[in-house]
């Protein structure tokens, strides 16, 4: 999008709604999306970062209740956020290296430094693996899955490679089923694939998967059209197709 015209959409959101939500789809990183504008009033932006479970619908759900909770002082920092179907949500606050490689459009439309931010952060018994902690420093070391957003590409696969998954991957189930379709696309299931639907699916940058899991590294060596199978996670894989 041109700048001028980001720029003009961002105030125009803020003046209307308080705030404006800045969705990133990188194709080495996982979606992540960030307020523009709440520094204004409540001294601070919002991240939602991972959380690949979540439609795009629930996302600008998740931030907009939140946001408008902290505008009209509902709720404060430290409150728990209870968003219905979403679930139960906190705020933890993020380390300034995290939001000054991931909050671009906020530093440029204020031309700050440096924005203080927070994290919302699901308050559940299963976290997905796409979440990253953002109240430590950004080590791409210790975070892999999140590495991309400093390192640079030189991987031997396509820039826009990507993995269909079951939801139940995302929370750590292990996989039994992995089939390349083409070049850039693989599939990866932790149960019989003929019992999913499309409700239960979801896509995700090839290198966060091999970031969450490095032992399916190997899948990288499969040809399109061929697949790994297996009955149990213990079990070696077999090949299929």
């Amino acid at each position: 999008m041109d700048r001028e015209i980001f720029s003009k959409k961002i105030n125009h959101n803020i003046t209307e709604y308080g705030f404006h939500i800045n969705v990133v789809n990188q194709k080495l990183t996982p979606r992540y999306a960030y307020s523009i504008g709440l520094i204004n009033s409540c001294g601070f932006e919002l991240v939602l970062a991972g959380c690949m479970d979540l439609l795009y619908d629930d996302v600008i759900s998740i931030m907009n209740n939140i946001g408008n909770k902290l505008l009209k002082h509902d709720e404060t920092i430290d409150a728990q956020f209870i968003l219905g179907q979403n679930g139960l949500y906190k705020l933890r606050k993020i380390h300034e290296s995290w939001s000054e490689i991931m909050l671009l459009g906020a530093k440029d439309f204020f031309n700050f430094d440096d924005i203080p931010s927070y994290q919302i952060y699901p308050c559940n018994d299963k976290i997905s693996f796409d979440i990253p902690n953002m109240d430590e420093i950004f080590l791409p070391n210790s975070q892999p899955i999140w590495s991309w957003l400093t390192n640079e590409n030189n991987s031997t696969f396509p820039i826009d490679s990507k993995v269909i998954v079951n939801k139940d991957i995302l929370f750590g189930a292990k996989a039994l089923e992995i089939m390349r379709w083409e070049e850039n696309e693989w599939e990866i299931y932790s149960t019989n694939s003929d019992n999913l639907n499309e409700h239960d699916m979801r896509i995700i940058p090839l290198t966060t998967m091999i970031g969450a899991e490095s032992t399916l590294g190997r899948i990288l060596d499969l040809e399109v059209g061929k697949g790994l199978v297996r009955k149990l996670p213990s079990n070696e894989w077999e090949d299929w197709g």
